[in-house]
């Protein structure tokens, strides 16, 4: 008889439904290019008639892939950026960041925001990503105060000229003349000596040797670059909401910072000078979370959660990108592979055993 041949034949059937379903799964979850830019305010600082200032920094997810920003948003409207505009590069991630200052925040904005739009041309339409990031006014005896902006003054040339002349002029003559006139009959000539003194003064007065002193030469003052403080740090995603402190390499102690949720446990860290520590929440809609740095406690801060843009459509350009499969399609795909194979067990089965003598 040939029963074992029929079993292999069952078995092979249902390997190689399972076998297509999984390679359909692993087919259609294949991941996306998932290129961002997190958004974090580098510094800020205030003015001495309390407007304030933000630079921001903008850094690349890719090493090996440099993005353009092609679209920038800030708020308030009345503010203005410069450095991270349409056309700028967001080098590589091992390149360094993309750095640009927002002014004009007066004494009465409390926050200030930037959102930026980056493309990489990984392709015939490229990849477009779109992130955003939030400071706040600081205060509090900590509060870095802006460095005033100076300008060079301008040259100054000299136009005074020389105006001295001579004026001395000779006044010496000859004065002597005779004045006794005889009064008896000469008898012999006049003896009388006539002038012979001449004049021997003569004009001594040397020209004018003074010459101008020169240019004044201006000095240029350099303006001092301001020394940064520890600064909050924080970024959104659909999933996750990542705060942490980053430290200067010259402060000169480490800090530690409890981070508490709105809803859930704290968790405190302690970050090194020249390092950056971050911790992770669950993100949900009205979220906040206060951080309280330990001998700082009058500079705590509260971050809120901002659910990105489009984080539900699956749409190109503007937003987070899709990095997943749709987990129906998948199923549904893989099901009916799975009912093929079945199908094709069950009409195995009802094949006629035949015994040989």
């Amino acid at each position: 008889m040939n029963l074992p041949k029929i079993k292999l034949r069952r078995s092979a059937t249902v390997v190689g439904g399972a076998f297509l379903g999984l390679t359909s799964i692993a087919a259609f979850a294949a991941p996306a290019l998932a290129c961002h830019t997190p958004i974090s305010p580098a510094s800020t600082c205030v003015n001495t008639d309390g407007s304030w200032e933000v630079v921001w920094s903008v850094s690349n997810s890719e090493r090996d892939l440099p993005g353009t920003v092609t679209k920038v948003t800030v708020t308030p409207t009345s503010s203005t950026v410069t450095g991270i505009v349409v056309g700028a590069t967001v080098p590589k991630s091992r390149d360094g960041v993309l750095t640009g200052s927002q002014t004009g925040l007066s004494k009465n904005d409390k926050s200030a925001t930037i959102q930026v739009q980056t493309k990489w041309e990984t392709g015939r339409e490229g990849f477009v990503s779109q992130s955003d990031g939030t400071a706040y006014k600081p205060s509090g005896k900590h509060a870095k105060k802006c460095q005033p902006h100076t300008t060079t003054p301008p040259t100054t040339t000299p136009t005074t000229a020389p105006t001295t002349a001579p004026t001395t002029a000779p006044t010496t003559a000859p004065t002597t003349a005779p004045t006794t006139a005889p009064t008896t009959a000469p008898t012999t000539q006049p003896t009388t000596t006539a002038p012979t003194t001449e004049p021997t003064t003569a004009p001594t007065t040397s020209a004018p040797t003074t010459t101008p002193a020169g240019s004044p030469t201006p000095s240029t003052t350099e303006t001092p670059t301001p020394a940064k403080e520890p600064q909050f740090v924080y970024d959104n995603s659909c999933d996750t909401f990542t705060v942490g402190l980053e430290v200067p390499k010259d402060w000169p102690e480490s800090i530690t910072v409890t981070f508490k949720p709105s809803t859930g446990d704290s968790k405190t860290i302690t970050v090194k000078a020249g390092e950056t520590g971050t911790v992770d929440f669950p993100a949900s809609e009205g979220l906040t979370v206060t951080a309280t740095p330990k001998g700082y406690e009058d500079e705590a801060a509260t971050v809120a959660y901002e659910t990105p843009a489009d984080c539900d459509s699956e749409g190109s350009g503007g937003g987070l990108p899709v990095t997943g499969a749709a987990a129906g399609g998948i199923a549904a795909g893989a099901a009916g592979l799975l009912a093929v194979g079945g199908g094709l067990f069950f009409m195995a089965r009802r094949r006629k055993v035949r015994f040989t003598a």
